[in-house]
């Protein structure tokens, strides 16, 4: 370029056309510049809100998530925790309750046992007792009564039969001495009485004979009479035929009665005769055998009474001796068993309240025993079963909370990563893309200035070293917009990579994070249910043990 001396004396400023064409470029840039940077800030802005309401959207979800698991995992624990106490005390308030109730009834059922038996035991021995002593009592009085009445019999019988024997001796001779006028005024008696029996009876039949035919005769004169009359009455209205049939059945009736009678009459005359020759023959006979019977009578009597006399008083004497004899042993015998029998008898009775008391005692000791045993092994298997209970649930609850504990974690965790990242990427762009504008608009603004310049500047020069200097200008400014271009891509290039990497790094963050979340979950699952089923295998044994151990104490019990 020449050397101006004065800037005023320039020719280029002189021309119009060159300060509007300066002004049209500050113009234009401005316009750029201005227009960029709103664009700018527009973007930015609008990046920022976008970002701001994602992350907050983000943190409100996650926080609400985390709140809810928190509440239902809460709530659940609290459930479970309730209901494992609820059913834990009534489990063990009932096992309590009817161990109290065996118990009471098992000590109840062993006192009225133990009562009853040694009631039983006093009364069967108080009767026993009383029994025998009655028994003796009655067997010593029955022998004394027999032997005092036996001899008094005897004395008695024996006093008696000598007087009866007296008796009978003088007795016999005076009645044999009276028996033969007895006899012979008999025998006169018997044939009076006969002989007066045959008249009256004869008179009675001869009598009684009389009576029937006059009875007879008078019914046939009746009846013939009667007859006749009802004869004279039947003519008047019966035909004379009839008449003489009535006739002659009366004279046939007639007839037949008398000869009726006449029959009768010596029928019983002839039994008359015959009765009374029966009879004087009966008187005779009697009178003979009476009077043989009753001399041949007081020859046999008179030997009877002698022996019979002296047989009687022999038996007496001898039976007198064997009874005294007899009483006496018997006496004996009976004192010596009754004696007997109530010692054997008070004997049996002690033995038997011995042993039934020991019996009873040995009965209660065992069910005592064995009721204590089973109260302290219900209360046991209670004791460790609510023990069991407790643990689990406590490990439960513990995992539960762990596990909301580390999921809430690892969510806020994730959530504050991402949130991080997208800040940070936010921030990036942001700052690369306002790097980027403040770049271009300032080499923008260069290239224009320069270019500007430049086209002034060639076009008004001189000869070659104006023109080369235009061209070199121009080349400098496409090498600049060329390395300008480049370096935007590079940078957006290079920003883009960064985001989509930062991208998939916090993805695979989070799946890693999820994955290794639900792995500890699952192997916390797993890890309590295998203690839960040891745990409930094992209260299971011990719960067998102890029924057989129950049931083996029984069986020797």
């Amino acid at each position: 370029m020449p050397k101006i001396s004065d800037p005023k004396s320039d020719p280029r400023l002189s021309d119009p056309r060159e300060g509007e064409a300066v002004v049209v470029v500050v113009v234009v840039v401005v316009v750029v510049i201005v227009v960029v940077v709103v664009v700018v800030v527009v973007v930015v802005v609008v990046v920022v809100a976008v970002v701001v309401v994602v992350v907050v959207v983000v943190v409100v979800v996650v926080v609400v998530v985390v709140v809810v698991v928190v509440v239902v995992v809460v709530v659940v624990v609290v459930v479970v925790v309730v209901v494992v106490v609820v059913v834990v005390v009534v489990v063990v308030v009932v096992v309590v309750v009817v161990v109290v109730v065996v118990v009471v009834v098992v000590v109840v059922v062993v006192v009225v046992v133990v009562v009853v038996v040694v009631v039983v035991v006093v009364v069967v021995v108080v009767v026993v007792v009383v029994v025998v002593v009655v028994v003796v009592v009655v067997v010593v009085v029955v022998v004394v009564v027999v032997v005092v009445v036996v001899v008094v019999v005897v004395v008695v019988v024996v006093v008696v039969v000598v007087v009866v024997v007296v008796v009978v001796v003088v007795v016999v001779v005076m009645v044999v001495v009276v028996v033969v006028v007895v006899v012979v005024v008999v025998v006169v008696v018997v044939v009076v009485v006969v002989v007066v029996v045959v008249v009256v009876v004869i008179v009675v039949v001869v009598v009684v004979v009389v009576v029937v035919v006059v009875v007879v005769v008078v019914v046939v004169v009746v009846v013939v009479v009667v007859v006749v009359v009802v004869v004279v009455v039947v003519v008047v209205v019966v035909v004379v035929v009839v008449v003489e049939v009535v006739v002659v059945v009366v004279v046939v009736v007639v007839v037949v009665v008398a000869v009726v009678v006449v029959v009768v009459v010596v029928v019983v005359v002839v039994v008359v005769v015959v009765v009374v020759v029966v009879v004087l023959v009966v008187v005779v006979v009697v009178v003979v055998v009476v009077v043989v019977v009753v001399v041949v009578v007081v020859v046999v009597v008179v030997v009877v009474v002698v022996v019979v006399v002296v047989v009687v008083v022999v038996v007496v004497v001898v039976v007198v001796v064997v009874v005294v004899v007899v009483v006496v042993v018997v006496v004996v015998v009976v004192v010596v068993v009754v004696v007997v029998v109530v010692v054997v008898v008070v004997v049996v009775v002690v033995v038997v309240v011995v042993v039934v008391v020991v019996e009873v005692v040995v009965v209660v000791v065992v069910v005592v025993v064995v009721v204590v045993v089973v109260v302290v092994v219900v209360v046991v298997v209670v004791v460790v079963v609510v023990v069991v209970v407790v643990v689990v649930v406590v490990v439960v609850v513990v995992v539960v909370v762990v596990v909301v504990v580390v999921v809430v974690v690892v969510v806020v965790v994730v959530v504050v990563v991402v949130v991080v990242v997208v800040v940070v990427v936010v921030v990036v762009v942001v700052v690369v893309v306002v790097v980027v504008v403040v770049v271009v608009v300032v080499v923008v603004v260069v290239v224009v200035v320069v270019v500007v310049v430049s086209w002034s500047c060639g076009r008004r020069g001189r000869g070659r070293r104006g023109r080369g200097r235009g061209r070199v200008v121009v080349v400098v400014v496409v090498v600049v917009v060329v390395v300008v271009v480049v370096v935007v891509v590079v940078v957006v290039v290079v920003v883009v990579v960064v985001v989509v990497v930062v991208v998939v790094v916090v993805v695979v963050v989070v799946v890693v994070v999820v994955v290794v979340v639900v792995v500890v979950v699952m192997v916390v699952v797993v890890v309590v249910v295998v203690v839960v089923v040891v745990d409930a295998g094992r209260v299971k044994r011990l719960v067998t043990a102890t029924v057989l151990c129950l049931n083996r104490t029984a069986v020797k019990s």
